[in-house]
């Protein structure tokens, strides 16, 4: 018998310990609850993988409004968490934004949103970044070829660049390439006539952004400053007799037509047997004697001492002298 009743009360004591345990899981899943629900309110449930289509940008700690329009009924403003930040007013300002500020802002009237605006920190002038740097391969046709560093303490999540000249702009193209730092990117370079003296200049802008930040950067520039032609192409050696070579080649294809109005200056690294050599010429075509083993060609624009093109490949004789 008192065996029987010691064992009812084991089973009564394990009995009550399972509603506390229960309950501790209710507390424990309460409380993560509310540290998600804070961690959410936070940082916020979105996060940007396109570019907004309205947005606004205001340096750290100044004032900026966002603008809803004039004429409306029953108007507020809600953040990115749907949290109201303004009822009965089609501005929404602040005196003093700093980071947490950033973020979607949607103004309502009647029930529908009417605007949706993204504000971003302009953080351009805190930090500093390397210039924009573009090399175009020709002066007809041409891409531009462009880098730059940033140095924002994240990595943004969108960036986009364009060129304009004058009152004409392309379109923002997406870059999506960063490699160490360095975003390299290619645009289309602003139609012109280049068969006269080049007069107007062209920029290169810049922009990327992160779910807080935004940076800007542009650079202005002439595209005879930039030149880099592709390096010469079908070098060849031929041996004329014992000792004596003719050594042709032909302009980069992606070169500006005419030729002749487009002329390139031509440098020639020549390896003989014993020593070596240069030449520095017009045309395309050389004839030498000697010992010859091994030939390397690049190139410029004759007439505004451009940077040289990289080398072509090293060409070699293929037969004995």
């Amino acid at each position: 018998m008192d065996r029987h009743l010691h064992g009812s009360r084991r089973r009564r004591g394990t009995a009550s310990r399972q509603p506390a345990n229960s309950l501790a899981f209710v507390e424990m899943m309460q409380r993560f609850l509310s540290v998600f629900l804070l961690l959410q309110s936070i940082l916020g449930t979105r996060s940007l993988d396109s570019w907004p289509k309205n947005f606004a940008t205001a340096p750290q700690n100044s004032a900026v409004s966002l603008e809803c329009g004039s004429g409306l009924q029953d108007v507020k403003w809600t953040d990115t968490n749907d949290k109201v930040k303004a009822s009965g007013t089609t501005s929404l300002r602040f005196t003093s934004v700093d980071q947490p500020d950033a973020g979607l802002y949607n103004c309502w009237s009647g029930g529908e949103v009417v605007t949706s605006t993204y504000l971003f920190i302009d953080v351009s002038s805190l930090h500093p970044t390397s210039p924009i740097s573009c090399i175009a391969d020709s002066y007809l046709h041409s891409r531009l070829r462009c880098n730059w560093t940033q140095t924002l303490q994240e990595t943004p999540h969108l960036i986009r660049a364009r060129a304009g000249r004058g009152s004409s702009d392309s379109d923002w193209i997406e870059v999506t390439m960063i490699k160490e730092g360095v975003v390299t990117f290619e645009l289309e370079f602003p139609r012109s006539c280049l068969y006269g003296e080049e007069d107007l200049a062209f920029t290169v802008y810049l922009e990327a952004v992160n779910d807080h930040t935004y940076v800007s950067d542009n650079r202005t520039m002439f595209l005879r400053n930039i030149i880099k032609p592709g390096h010469p192409e079908n070098l060849q050696i031929q041996r004329l007799q014992p000792g004596e070579f003719h050594i042709n080649w032909t302009y980069p294809s992606s070169w500006a037509r005419p030729h002749s109005y487009f002329p390139l200056l031509f440098h020639l690294d020549l390896q003989f047997s014993n020593n070596k050599t240069n030449r520095t010429l017009k045309e395309q075509h050389l004839t030498i004697t000697g010992r010859l083993k091994s030939v390397r060609i690049k190139c410029r624009d004759l007439y505004y001492n451009s940077e040289w093109s990289d080398w072509a490949e090293i060409a070699t004789r293929r037969h004995s002298y």
